[in-house]
């Protein structure tokens, strides 16, 4: 955690100009049997989640096969995950997603979360993976 930097006060108003209404969270440290992956920013809207790291030398398909697997062994089966190491790339996904409506995505709540809907549960899936 020392090595770890909490985004600027700029780059945080500048993503959050683009996430308003989707389901999100902030500074996460994904964690995998063998590294430990910073998000900057996720956000989730029906079946895809999108993600931001600023790093650069992650491999990055490896952490989105691994969040997929997760979810799947959850019960959350056909969700997208793309993280992004491009800001505009990412902004513009975050755009795109906001513009969506919600998907009806047959769903029944989970046992654990019975008060969660479909987007929420796959955040919370997600923070459990993060330190």
């Amino acid at each position: 955690f020392w090595n770890r930097h909490s985004l600027s006060r700029d780059l945080h108003e500048q993503i959050a100009l683009h996430v308003q209404e989707l389901t999100h969270a902030w500074e996460l440290v994904l964690t995998t049997y063998d590294k430990n992956y910073p998000l900057s920013s996720l956000v989730i809207r029906g079946n895809e989640v999108a993600g931001y790291t600023p790093s650069k030398e992650l491999d990055l398909r490896a952490l989105e096969s691994h969040i997929i697997k997760v979810l799947k062994e959850n019960g959350l089966s056909g969700v997208h995950v793309h993280i992004f190491t491009d800001l505009k790339t990412y902004l513009e996904r975050t755009d795109v997603l906001g513009r969506r409506e919600p998907e009806a995505i047959p769903f029944t709540p989970d046992d654990r979360y019975p008060s969660l809907n479909r987007e929420q549960l796959i955040r919370e899936l997600i923070l459990a993976l993060s330190l």
